[in-house]
């Protein structure tokens, strides 16, 4: 009898001890990471990450950040989120859910475009007087986008 119980608890532990097996495997593709400059270009105004060249003015170093808006929802409208994703006012948010002890509180938090930071890079500049930016850089840090560069006048 202590064999057989013996046995069985060889047979439970064993099985605890089993992996589970999940499809590695994925259809691959391509994801596209695009930033169109030619509208500004199509305003006479250049930007480039490259240096400076040739002979201009000096305008001033621009940064701008963008932060998503981040605003609390409803737990039927976090519910209803499609991979995790709804759309709201034209725009895509992520949705996620915060613990304040045992409550829980649903959040929206915004896809930002960085398309919209180089929007507003440039409408600073452009502002400015400038009509290039050079040194262009942008980054994504979590989900901030910081777009900056060095505003010049070129003189044509």
């Amino acid at each position: 009898m202590n064999k057989l119980i013996l046995l069985f608890i060889s047979i439970a532990f064993l099985a605890s001890c089993a992996t589970t097996k999940t499809d590695p495997t994925s259809p691959g593709g391509f994801i596209y990471y695009n930033i169109d400059f030619k509208k500004y270009s199509d305003q006479g105004f250049q930007i480039t990450i490259e240096k400076p060249y040739g002979d201009y003015k000096s305008i001033g170093l621009v940064s701008v950040e963008l932060y998503p808006e981040t605003k609390e929802i409803s737990y039927s409208l976090y519910n209803s989120a499609v991979d995790g994703v709804i759309d709201s006012d034209g725009k895509s948010f992520r949705v996620w859910k915060r613990y304040e002890g045992s409550r829980a509180h649903y959040y929206a938090t915004e896809n930002v475009d960085a398309q919209e930071a180089i929007d507003e890079i440039f409408k600073v500049a452009k502002g400015w007087g400038a009509d290039a930016i050079a040194n262009f850089d942008i980054n994504r840090s979590g989900e901030v986008v910081t777009v900056s560069g060095f505003a010049i006048d070129k003189e044509d």
